[in-house]
């Protein structure tokens, strides 16, 4: 009679162990399937889109598309006619301004790399300096920060002329000092640089109107006779001997 209660009581014990260990089994089962079954979200990264880029240039610099007429550059021989206004803006010349936009154009749609300096990539300090260079024909160093300290500031946007720099901030808070990211003036609002913007990575036109690039401006540099054409002869590039740093500033 005793071994049949005690039988009865561990009947019943085990039975109730099942009863309430079972839901909390399928719950950690059904906890573990839809884990098992999430996705994850990839965030997707667009490459520089060169159509919309020179549908930008045409809309914000319709005189480019009547300068293809000039002949070959002959301005590194003829610059003293600046003389006049020491302080004029290289690029008041106008096969300059051809010129630069020209080089610009061969690099749109090459994608952003950090300290790249190549076709395969490029980063925002690179692609001003190689441009610069393609174009002035004096060696211009890398790195945002460096190149902003070569220039009288321009903070007013409204002051701004064509080939000027610009110096961005990383971040928008007025308060931000550091310069993380540079372009190149063109016109009417528009510049070209390298981005590491997710929606549109590498090389091209940009307009300063866009919210992001508004607040984080933070101040203008331009090339006059004063600041690089008198040295022209001192800083010509010798492309078997020269290189140049490959320091970057980033969106």
């Amino acid at each position: 009679m005793r071994k049949t209660i005690v039988y009865i009581i561990l009947c019943l014990f085990v039975f109730t162990s099942v009863e309430v260990l079972a839901p909390t089994e399928l719950s950690a089962k059904g906890k573990s399937a839809k884990v098992k079954h999430r996705k994850k979200t990839k965030r997707t990264r667009k490459s520089a889109d060169v159509d919309k880029s020179l549908s930008l240039l045409k809309t914000h610099f319709p005189e480019y598309s009547n300068m293809d007429y000039l002949s070959e550059m002959s301005f590194l021989q003829d610059i003293a006619y600046l003389d006049e206004d020491y302080n004029r803006s290289i690029f008041a010349d106008y096969e300059l301004r051809y010129h630069l936009v020209n080089n610009i154009n061969k690099w749109l749609g090459t994608p952003y790399r950090r300290g790249g300096r190549t076709g395969k990539g490029v980063d925002c300090s690179n692609f001003v300096s190689v441009v610069i260079e393609e174009t002035l024909g004096f060696r211009f160093p890398a790195g945002a920060s460096s190149q902003s300290t070569y220039f009288s500031p321009i903070k007013n946007m409204d002051e701004l002329q064509f080939g000027d720099l610009l110096f961005f901030s990383g971040s928008k808070s007025k308060r931000a000092r550091g310069i993380r990211h540079v372009g190149i003036y063109i016109n009417d609002g528009m510049f070209a640089h390298s981005s590491s913007a997710s929606s549109g990575r590498g090389v091209k036109y940009s307009l300063l109107t866009d919210g992001y690039y508004t607040e984080r401006f933070r101040y203008g540099g331009r090339f006059t006779q004063s600041n690089w054409a008198v040295n022209l002869n001192k800083s010509k590039i010798n492309p078997k001997t020269e290189t140049t740093s490959s320091l970057a500033g980033e969106e």
